[in-house]
């Protein structure tokens, strides 16, 4: 008798089209290529500790603008991240809420 499986088969991940950004310990954040293309050109930063989901959304012209590198100065992100009991450097992988038109990135495991 033939066994029945059922397989779930899986393609390669394109890492540089992943939306990501990380958090390291000297207190930068490393926006990543794919991420930095879809972003607009000013952005906010927010941080749900309960939930360690870190949101970037639409800024303004007051708020933080894109660098071209993708390295922002979050000395204060850094110290919320590590008070939740998170251990920097931490990365996170956003996808796009239709509803608040935010970036929700969700911490990958290391």
């Amino acid at each position: 008798m033939r066994p029945d499986y059922n397989f779930l088969w899986f393609k390669k991940e394109d890492r540089r089209c992943s939306l990501r950004a990380s958090v390291s310990l000297d207190g930068k954040l490393y926006l990543g290529r794919g991420l930095r293309a879809v972003l607009p050109r000013y952005i906010r930063l927010g941080f749900d500790e309960r939930r360690k989901v870190l949101a970037i959304a639409v800024g303004r012209v007051e708020d933080i603008e894109l660098p071209r590198c993708g390295v922002l100065n979050v000395q204060t992100l850094a110290c919320r991240i590590q008070a939740t009991g998170l251990r920097l450097p931490v990365t996170f992988l956003f996808t796009k809420d239709e509803m608040t038109g935010f970036y929700l990135g969700r911490v990958l495991p290391p």
